[in-house]
């Protein structure tokens, strides 16, 4: 059972197609595991070039997509199968209604641009921290509060977007982001005279407050 699962979740035709070869021998319903691993409903609901596809198609579609969007849609959740999309690198879930994203998503290591302005989290996800290969984070109007350190273990950020929120205090050790080119803090609680600092420790980054 294992093994199928593994194969279904590499999200390759040929693969999928042998898993649903071995269902068949083993009297296993395919479709049924292909749910419970990939949450087609979900998918299909959201995008509508998978709404009339087979399920193994609409698998591979899935996984061989670099770029997502999920924006606008009213979300209150996203799929944990979202972690199996190794190559995806550019997604985009503003103007949801998201408190947190799935823990998975830190499988997704060629990520290198997330938008998650426009939702109600209250802090940033802890599994940012994970996508190392990340460049560009939108996070603003997010209702953000509380800017953990995790955003210092992204070492390749450029753009840094966290305008319109409600973060009191620049995290500790943001100056090691030797790559970053901008920070967005406009609007915040942080004082001017921290920020001013902040401007001596990247000078080379542009930080608009």
């Amino acid at each position: 059972m294992e093994a199928i699962k593994g194969l279904i979740a590499s999200g390759q035709k040929s693969n999928l197609l042998l898993a649903q070869q071995f269902c068949i021998c083993e009297g296993l319903d395919f479709d049924v595991l292909v749910e419970e691993i990939w949450d087609l409903d979900f998918w299909r609901t959201h995008l509508f070039k998978l709404r009339k596809i087979t399920n193994i198609e609409a698998i591979n579609l899935l996984f061989t997509q670099k770029e997502i969007h999920l924006s606008f849609r009213k979300l209150s959740k996203v799929s944990n199968s979202i972690g199996l999309l190794n190559n995806l690198k550019f997604l985009f879930l503003d103007n949801n209604k998201l408190v947190d994203i799935p823990k998975s998503i830190s499988n997704l290591q060629n990520l290198q641009v997330l938008f998650l302005n426009n939702n109600i989290f209250d802090t940033i996800p802890e599994s940012i921290a994970y996508l190392q290969g990340l460049k560009i984070l939108g996070l603003s109007e997010a209702n953000v509060q509380d800017i953990s350190d995790c955003i210092t273990n992204l070492h390749k950020l450029e753009d840094l977007r966290l305008f319109y929120n409600k973060i009191p205090y620049i995290p500790q050790n943001i100056d090691t982001l030797r790559c970053l080119k901008y920070l967005y803090f406009s609007e915040n609680l942080i004082p001017i005279e921290e920020l001013e600092d902040l401007k001596k420790h990247l000078p080379e980054t542009k930080i608009l407050y």
